[in-house]
């Protein structure tokens, strides 16, 4: 029974989070702010384009997602991400204090791919042991000091990814999150 002066909507957005080299991707079709090559990169494997299909969506249709400017009164966005900490204080809502900085990376790690039954542990150049190192370092770093901080490495590429053979080759992102910039 309650009535508003302006139409009520609601929205899921859908990979919002990073992925295939740009996030906030229900959002910027919404906003008509798709890049021209974004459904040919390919992430895992699989193309933007590809992964799209497989969960049922149409390519085809992305015009009609776009909203025109000034087509909506107010926005309010909701998150679940602090779902967790909000209920373990037993606290029923919260309210944005700022946007994030986040500085990401993406870390190449070299070294050499070689036997593993027959490569000595003192000659081996592995990739992975130099990347877990890295993995190690970012969760020293974000925990260096008391704050809100977090460091995450949230994808990892190994190759050639075979259970006998020392990893040659990784591929991994870092990322830093904070609201002091600087610390950041």
């Amino acid at each position: 029974g309650v009535k508003t002066r302006h139409p009520l909507e609601y929205v899921v957005w859908a990979a919002e989070e990073s992925n295939y080299g740009s996030g906030l991707h229900g959002s910027r079709m919404a906003a008509g702010l798709i890049e021209g090559d974004e459904f040919d990169r390919v992430q895992n494997g699989i193309s933007k384009r590809e992964a799209v299909k497989r969960i049922g969506g149409d390519l085809s249709r992305i015009a009609e997602a776009r909203r025109s400017p000034g087509s909506f009164h107010a926005y309010l966005e909701l998150h679940i991400e602090q779902g967790g900490k909000l209920d373990r204080a037993q606290i029923p809502i919260g309210v944005v204090e700022g946007i994030v900085t986040i500085d990401d990376y993406d870390v190449h790690v070299r070294g050499f791919a070689n036997h593993a039954g027959t490569t000595p542990m003192a000659e081996r150049r592995d990739a992975l042991v130099a990347a877990a190192q890295i993995v190690a370092a970012v969760q020293q770093i974000a925990n260096r000091e008391a704050g809100a901080q977090v460091g995450t490495v949230g994808q990892m590429s190994v190759k050639p990814n075979a259970p006998n053979v020392i990893p040659g080759d990784v591929e991994l992102t870092v990322e830093f999150r904070d609201l002091d910039g600087a610390k950041v």
